[in-house]
């Protein structure tokens, strides 16, 4: 450790300003490297809504305990899409009939990548036919991505 300097203040008229006062400087040491990372023991706060790793436990089963209520499950993935997205609360909702296995099969086994995007589209037109998806890899989105300070590209665009 650095010893301390110490500064005496006198209570003298004929003192130095404080605004001139200068704190003395340390003579020069040699110190030697540490052998390892000092450990610490303490924690950096203590306040309430903090997450310390020694009350982790606690605070993980408090949250738990105070969600418990609020959650649902595990339940299946059907059975949860059924509850929660059932296609009868969807306006204007139309089952695919188009979809069948295989259906982006060229889209996946095309190589290089550039190569998927109009299959990827004529795949889509059949899934939403009211919309309109468009190339666009490469081109730039100037309007959307201007704060950027490098230009973004999205593959495909639908609108």
């Amino acid at each position: 450790m650095f010893p301390m300097p110490t500064v005496q203040v006198s209570d003298e008229a004929d003192s130095t300003p404080p605004a001139e006062q200068k704190t003395p400087e340390l003579p020069p040491q040699i110190l030697a490297p540490p052998n390892d990372t000092p450990i610490k023991r303490t924690c950096a706060t203590m306040q309430p809504f903090t997450t310390n790793t020694r009350c982790r436990d606690t605070t993980l089963n408090a949250m738990g305990n105070e969600i418990r209520g609020y959650l649902v499950g595990p339940m299946p993935a059907e059975e949860f899409l059924e509850e929660f997205l059932s296609p009868t609360t969807i306006p204007d909702y139309q089952p695919l009939t188009s979809f069948s296995e295989g259906a982006f099969a060229s889209t996946v086994s095309a190589a290089p990548e550039t190569e998927a995007y109009n299959p990827f589209i004529n795949t889509m037109e059949s899934f939403a036919p009211g919309l309109s998806f468009i190339d666009t890899h490469s081109n730039a989105d100037k309007i959307n991505c201007k704060a950027f300070s490098f230009q973004i590209k999205p593959d495909v665009s639908g609108r």
